[in-house]
Formats: C-alpha cells, sequence, structure tokens
C-alpha cells in the first residue's frame, strides 16, 4: 500500500494591480507648506498590468485596501539630498466599467486618506525625480502593514510639510504566524510595490499634453514635462503601481490513498500516533520572519521556526479524502542543503516525513536549472506505515 504527498511549490511572486487620482496641470511652483491650495498633487493612475499566483491578469483588489507608501524626492541637478515621506492611502474595490478599463482592464482607483495628500511642492517640485515604494495587504483596511524607519529624519522648513532629509532606510521587518488559519492568512499577505524607481518597469505614465491622461507608460522615476521645450506650462507623471507577494505560499495535497478503510469519508484522519486530533503536521526549519528590504524585494537576517499548523480545506470524493493545507513562509530556504525532516505528520497512526533534500531532488530531476523551479506539483510516495520514501516525480 502507498500513500502520496503532493507538494505544490507556487512562483513565490505576483502582484495585484491598483490605481489612483486625478490628473492635475501646473503653470508654476508652490511653496507655501501651510496652504496646499494651487499645489501639484501626487497622483497615482488607475492603470495596472499585474500578475496573479495562477494566471496572468489584469485586475485590481477584490475589496477596499489600505497600502502605505514611501516616497523619495531626488533633485534632478543631484545636488541637493534627498527627502522622504510617507502617506497611506485607500484602494477603492476593482473597476472595469471607466474610461481607464479600455487600456488596461480592471484595477483600483486609489485616493489619500484624510490628512496624508502629498504634494509635489514641498519636495523639489518641477526638479523632482520621485520614487515611491509601498506596501498592502490585500482587500484588508485594518491589518497592520510594516513600519518605515524614519530615524535620523528631520523636517524640510520650519513650518513643517510631511518631508524630511536623512534616514530613507526602505527595509522593515516582517513574520508570519507559526500557526496559521483563515485569519493570521489574510493578514499576512505581505505586498510590496518597488516598480517606480530608477529604472522601475511600467511605473511611470508620462504626461504630456497631447492627451488626456498619458501618451508613455514607461519605467523609472517620476517627473515634470513641460508642454514643449523652454515652456513653463507642462504635467506632472502620474505613478503607476504594481503589488507582488513578498512571501512564499507552500501548499500539501495528502491524498487517501485505496488501501486505507474507505468505508467513509471520516477514517482519513489526523493523529499523535494514539489519538485523533484537530492536526498533526508541522514545517520544521522553515523562515517565519526577517528583514525585507522594498527597493529591491530581497530578504534578510531570516529567521527558521517550526510552524506547527496550517490553513486546512478537505475534499472527499465518494469516499477518499484529500487534505490540503498551507501556509506562508519567508522566502530563503535552500532545501536541498536542509538534511532534517520538513514536513512530519501522522495519518492513521502513521508517522511520516519528507525532507527537504527530497524535495528538492524531486524538482531538480524536472527541471535543469534551481532558476526554473516554480510552479510545479511533485507527488511522493511512502511505504505502508513507513517514513521511507520510496519513489517520487514531477510534473
Amino acid at each position: 500500500m502507498k500513500k502520496y504527498i503532493k507538494i505544490i511549490l507556487p512562483a513565490i511572486f505576483a502582484s495585484l494591480g491598483f490605481a489612483a487620482c486625478s490628473d492635475h496641470d501646473t503653470d508654476g511652483d508652490h511653496v507655501n507648506a501651510t496652504d496646499n491650495s494651487g499645489k501639484a498633487l501626487i497622483c497615482f493612475s488607475s492603470e495596472a498590468t499585474p500578475m496573479t499566483r495562477l494566471p496572468l491578469t489584469d485586475h485590481g483588489f477584490d475589496e477596499p485596501t489600505q497600502i502605505k507608501m514611501l516616497f523619495k524626492a531626488e533633485h534632478n541637478s543631484s545636488a541637493q539630498v534627498p527627502r522622504w515621506a510617507i502617506a497611506t492611502a485607500t484602494a477603492a474595490v476593482k473597476n472595469a466599467s471607466d474610461g481607464h478599463a479600455a487600456l488596461v482592464g480592471e484595477h483600483s482607483d486609489v485616493n489619500y486618506n484624510a490628512g496624508e495628500a502629498r504634494y509635489w511642492d514641498d519636495a523639489y517640485g518641477r526638479n523632482t525625480k520621485l520614487t515611491v515604494y509601498a506596501f498592502a495587504i490585500p482587500n484588508k483596511t485594518n491589518a497592520a502593514l510594516p513600519e518605515w524607519n524614519v530615524d535620523g529624519w528631520t523636517a524640510v522648513g520650519a513650518l513643517g510639510t510631511h518631508w524630511y532629509t536623512g534616514g530613507g532606510n526602505t527595509q522593515v521587518a516582517w513574520s508570519v504566524s507559526t500557526a496559521q488559519n483563515a485569519a493570521t492568512m489574510q493578514v499576512e499577505d505581505l505586498t510590496y510595490s518597488n516598480n517606480i524607481s530608477e529604472g522601475g518597469q511600467y511605473g511611470r505614465h508620462i504626461q504630456t499634453y497631447t492627451s488626456d491622461w498619458y501618451t508613455t507608460l514607461g519605467h523609472g522615476q517620476l517627473q515634470w514635462n513641460a508642454q514643449e521645450v523652454g515652456s513653463t506650462t507642462g504635467k506632472y507623471d502620474q505613478g503607476h503601481l504594481i503589488f507582488r507577494h513578498a512571501l512564499a505560499k507552500l501548499e500539501i495535497n495528502l491524498k487517501e490513498g485505496a488501501d486505507f478503510n474507505n468505508n467513509s469519508g471520516d477514517d482519513f484522519k489526523w493523529t499523535d500516533g494514539s489519538t485523533t486530533v484537530a492536526q498533526n503536521i508541522q514545517l520544521n526549519g522553515l523562515n517565519t520572519s526577517g528583514t525585507f528590504d522594498a527597493s529591491n524585494g530581497s530578504w534578510s537576517g531570516a529567521t527558521q521556526t517550526n510552524i506547527t499548523q496550517m490553513y486546512e480545506s478537505n475534499v472527499t470524493t465518494g469516499t477518499q479524502t484529500t487534505r490540503t493545507v498551507v501556509a506562508y513562509i519567508v522566502p530563503g530556504n535552500n532545501l536541498y542543503e536542509t538534511t532534517s525532516n520538513v514536513i512530519t505528520f501522522c495519518i492513521d497512526n502513521g508517522q511520516y516525513y519528507v525532507t527537504g533534500q527530497q524535495i528538492a531532488n524531486a524538482i531538480r530531476e524536472y527541471y535543469s536549472t534551481d532558476a526554473e523551479a516554480k510552479n510545479t506539483n511533485c507527488t511522493f510516495s511512502f511505504e505502508d506505515r513507513g517514513t521511507r520514501l520510496i519513489e517520487s516525480q514531477c510534473t
């Protein structure tokens, strides 16, 4: 008799698209820090070209979503130190009915939260090259978001403008629960945007007077564009934020084999060796916390902890049950160098495990390089009531 474990390792990165504020023309710079009338608002367009964890589609958030942004304003002459600002905004439910839908498909419109609006004039005005980093928990307005480090910041101007010099650390701390369920997964699914940056991909809608919205979806930082050479009239670019998932998602499918006692769908039970329990599964030595850098999407300083509970959903077909358990983990584990058991569980008083090397070898047998090892389903077969891996296959 054999029992099967299917390990699904999806792509680590994915993205969600979202939206913006109204277009704005300007014919001069404004420097009044307490009166925002007439200032040029930093706007984010409602177009997006996102990817999801599964198909490549264009869409926004399914529910209202809070975002937290970090602005970096650099003077285009490089003669001034960067200025930094933080703001929060709310993305609306995805929209497929407005004028932008024909260009980009479904998207979300984003508006600054009360008192959080940020203006080009308080950065370097027309001389600004603007970068924006952002975080969001999809479809949540009340989930805790990472805190930007503001140590060493100094307010710009005696009246204060919400812009600061110094600091500018793009790194944040983030962790996932060791006991995961539907509630924890909803509030820990960290996504980020770093496409509005030097060389950023499609983060810039270049504004001109020949179009109501934009003429080019470009790369790099946002800036001001003159109507024509030497003109004092022009438009500021709009930002285009695309969110990607920062975490890896591990999915395990345990399929009830034909040699179990299949009298009912209730006989494929979690156990601890003697007593039936709600769930008995553990992910050993995987990354659950670390430091994330929004500027390049990288993790460092990861801490390994055992995950003792995963989110579970079961499907019974006839009398055979498939248990599906999933968990978020912080990317960075080298499974091939992990010799200890990565996954352990008990089913019907049988103790089973899979090591990191077994998972890595199964994937490497299917793919020619590690870089291609994504979006694959691997099935592992075990001897009855034993722990020895006798077969592995990826499809």
